[in-house]
């Protein structure tokens, strides 16, 4: 059976490139993503709370988007600065 250790991953929220490894990418480190053990909450699909499915995605795969979002997002609001002088 897989150890939690073994299920992380990490992602640029840049170009989505996978690490098993916290590298660099695009100048900043990679994003964490743990994806839990197979059954667990964070490999459930986000649901309302009425049961509605939000998403087919994964929890964790969510979480992960939302982390790299708000990291491309500080990313791009400096080329976006640097860029305009």
């Amino acid at each position: 059976m897989a150890t939690q250790e073994s299920r992380v991953l990490y992602k640029c929220p840049i170009c989505l490139r996978c690490s098993d490894t916290q590298d660099f990418c695009h100048q900043h480190q990679m994003v964490r993503c743990e994806m839990g053990e197979p059954g667990d909450e964070s490999t459930q699909p986000v649901q309302a709370s009425d049961g509605r499915v939000l998403t087919h995605a994964p929890r964790w795969w969510v979480m992960a988007v939302w982390k790299m979002a708000r990291r491309a997002g500080g990313h791009l609001q400096r080329t976006i600065k640097t860029n305009r002088g």
